[in-house]
């Protein structure tokens, strides 16, 4: 029993140097490591979209020997449950099961939840633009391009749609053509989008041989409006346009800008009484000019319009806009009244 009484404050401190020099060497050969760990999206609502591409990876930080932190990765996951999800910058739970970790393995951080930015749907309706490649034969001429239809409707993060001025088609080849040609072609979806109605659509190239024909500009010819809300006013960006045709040229010579009419289809902007708002957009770039020939439609090719497209601002007519209800609460006017009696 001496031998615990003698010295023993120099034994005790022995005792806790030597559990202090244990732990520190056996951290000396743990490891910290940080593994990404793949992230998948359960249940993302349909109408909504990203506004910015959420995270990839989960870095998860795991401390062990070194032995024990060769186990394979490959296999580890996490999720992150979005059924629930609204617009907006929110913050989401992520869900990682800690038994795929080997027991030896201590996980030191991880985040528990991540930041997603979602945006609504919205819709718009643009115009179908043909890419065409290739020279046609020589002594041929490339006449008037239809496409069927002419526009489409997409649908989108708000963000995204706005930006988009038209959907392309896929290239038509006109290497060494010799003759008109039908052809049906895919649409081109644009990036964090998708097509609504049509997947693909028709195209018509006129193609014929290089004769005794007239070319000519006509300008002055007015913009109408065809579509509009009877709630809504718009302003063009051009009033009037100027086209370029080819033809027969007696048939050409006669022509003047009565001899055709301009007009742009807006049916697919629209008021909505109940919030107020315009929707899809209150301003809409890029819409296209729709030409009618009114005379000798088989003897003229429209090869160029002047402008191509138009930008149209809506607003809402005065008698359309809600007032705001006054406040007829009798204890205000109780008030009033007393107010007055006190002058």
């Amino acid at each position: 029993m001496s031998w615990f009484t003698e010295n023993w404050k120099i034994k005790l401190v022995s005792i806790i140097v030597a559990i202090i020099t244990w732990y520190y060497v056996r951290d000396i050969k743990m490891n910290t490591i940080t593994i990404p760990v793949p992230i998948t999206y359960e249940q993302k609502p349909d109408n909504l979209y990203w506004k910015k591409d959420p995270p990839r990876y989960l870095q998860l930080s795991v401390r062990g020997r070194q032995e024990a932190l060769k186990f394979p990765t490959g296999n580890l996951k996490a999720s992150v449950y979005l059924g629930d999800a609204e617009a907006g910058r929110k913050q989401y739970k992520v869900k990682f099961v800690a038994e795929q970790i080997p027991d030896k393995i201590e996980i030191t951080s991880m985040a528990k939840a991540i930041k997603i930015d979602l945006e609504k749907a919205v819709r718009k309706i643009v115009p179908v633009k043909v890419m065409v490649q290739g020279e046609i034969a020589e002594g041929f001429k490339k006449g008037k391009t239809l496409v069927t239809p002419k526009s489409i409707t997409i649908e989108g993060p708000e963000s995204k749609i706005r930006e988009i001025k038209y959907v392309q088609t896929e290239w038509v080849n006109l290497e060494n053509a010799q003759k008109s040609l039908v052809v049906r072609k895919a649409l081109i979806k644009p990036r964090q989008s998708k097509i609504i109605d049509h997947q693909s659509v028709e195209v018509q190239i006129t193609i014929s041989t290089q004769d005794n024909t007239r070319e000519k500009t006509i300008s002055g010819i007015k913009v109408e409006v065809e579509g509009l809300d009877p709630a809504l006013e718009v302003r063009l960006s051009s009033l009037e346009i100027k086209i370029r045709v080819t033809g027969n040229p007696e048939v050409i010579n006669k022509l003047s800008a009565d001899s055709f009419q301009a007009y742009v289809n807006l049916e697919g902007t629209r008021f909505i009484p109940k919030t107020g708002a315009i929707m899809p957009f209150d301003t809409e770039s890029e819409i296209d000019i729709i030409i009618r020939i009114l005379t000798n439609k088989k003897a003229i090719d429209i090869i160029e319009i002047m402008p191509n497209y138009l930008t149209v601002r809506f607003s809402v007519k005065p008698e359309y806009i809600k007032e705001p209800e006054e406040n007829n609460d009798p204890d205000d006017n109780d008030n009033n009244g007393e107010l007055n009696d006190g002058n």
